[in-house]
Formats: C-alpha cells, structure tokens, sequence
C-alpha cells in the first residue's frame, strides 16, 4: 500500500480513528463525526482516520481520510485481507505516529490493534457488549486495549465478570452511545405508559407489544420474536396469578 504524504502539525498530539469511514451512512460513521467533528473544530489535534468499507474518499475536503486497500481493477472492491485495517495499519503508524488510536467498532474486529508489538501510541476501543456471554474472540481488545469504553453498565458487568477475560476495572469507562440519558430514560408512571403506548403504537391496555431495539443480527436471535409473538396472540400460554409473569405452554 502507498501511503500519501500528510500534513501535520507537529507541535499537535496526533489522533488515528479506526472505524467506518465517516461520511458512510452507518450508526458507527455517524458517532465518529458526532465525537471528532467537535474535537477537530477545537485545532489541538492532527486527526486523521482510517475509514473502513469506503473505496472513495466523499469527504468535505478538511477531514483526512486514509482508506483501506482496494483492488485495482477498476471496481473498487475492499480486500478481505485489509477490511478492517489489518494491513495498512502498521504502515500508517510508522508514518503519523499517533499519540491515541481510537477505534470503534464490534470487539472481534479490533483484535489486530491489541496485537501490534512495541505499542508506542495510547489505545482507545470503544466497543459493544450485546450477548452474554461474549464470544472469546472478543478477548484481545477487552485485555489489551489502555481504554475500554463501553455503551452501558450491564455491559460493563458482562466484561469484568467474565472468568475468562482478564480486564482491570479501573481501565473500563461507561458513555451512554447516541442516547442522552438525561432526556431519554423509562417512564415511571404505569398510566402514562399505556397512554403513550395507546398513541403512538394503537394498542390497547390489554394488548401485548413485543419490539427489538438492535441491529438484526443472527447472534441476537430476533427471529424469535416472530414464534413468541404467535404464542402470545393465540393464548398458548399461562400467566402467573401473583407476580403476572407469562409463560409458554410449548
């Protein structure tokens, strides 16, 4: 891979994002701008970004973009080999020397970040939990990284709690992703909640509203919604007389 020639100010502390590229319509893409946008807007930094799954740059000409390596036939196919930086990566460390790589994305993707011998730069991985428990490929990045980030406390307890992975508490940060939770948190009084479930979903009181908030993916089997959804509208099951919990007859 050839690597252009960057500008940066070397008085400035230099920051690598590794992640989806950001102008891509992605939830990740759009957290990297929300998060660096007003970082870079501050000028104490040389923020440069190597953008994931993005063959062309469709920048605004002032975030600096380093892709990944694409074949050269003309179709700008991303390489299996360097979809997720593998490849690249050393080579722009060399070159920016970086005093921070951030890198967003799933645990088992940054695992070649937590493998770089003679680490000379600070590694961030803001990550998700989204199973328990998580897969051990997720070790690498949970060990290894000087700062895990993740997106709640339940995640928080998933990692440390887990005999399997050796992660020091104290290196563990929790920042709610994308959701103020100042404004957006659980409502209390039951009889607002059936109100607001009246209008904006048309249900009523009595009915039973089953929903999915995360990408569809086969590890998070929401494919069985669709069964316990049929369960529930055909009255195959029982529900607790006491604590009013249900359960399913089959």
């Amino acid at each position: 891979m050839h690597m252009p020639k960057i500008p940066l100010d070397p008085s400035k502390p230099t920051i690598l994002i590794c992640s989806d590229s950001h102008f891509l319509h992605t939830g990740l893409a759009r957290a990297i701008r929300s998060i660096f946008q007003p970082l870079k807007a501050t000028q104490k930094y040389n923020i440069v970004q190597q953008g994931w799954f993005a063959a062309d740059k469709g920048e605004d000409g002032s975030w600096i973009e380093l892709s990944t390596t694409c074949s050269k036939d003309g179709k700008n196919r991303l390489l299996d080999r360097d979809r997720f930086g593998q490849d690249s990566l050393p080579m722009m460390i060399a070159n920016l020397k970086p005093r921070i790589v951030f890198a967003m994305h799933d645990p088992w993707n940054l695992g070649h970040l937590a493998d770089m011998q003679d680490r000379s730069f600070k590694l961030v991985a803001y990550t998700c939990v989204d199973s328990e428990p998580m897969p051990e490929r997720s070790r690498k990045i949970f060990e290894e990284a000087d700062r895990l980030v993740l997106f709640g406390e339940w995640a928080r307890s998933v990692v440390t709690r887990d005999p399997r992975f050796k992660v020091n508490p104290l290196r563990v940060r929790v920042i709610p992703h994308g959701v103020d939770t100042g404004a957006f948190h659980p409502i209390q009084d039951r009889g607002q909640v059936a109100e607001l479930r009246r209008e904006l979903c048309g249900v009523r009181p009595e009915d039973t509203l089953i929903g999915c908030v995360a990408r569809n993916q086969w590890r998070k089997h929401v494919a069985q919604l669709a069964p316990l959804a049929w369960f529930l509208a055909t009255g195959s099951y029982g529900k607790c007389g006491s604590c009013q919990r249900l359960t399913l007859d089959e």
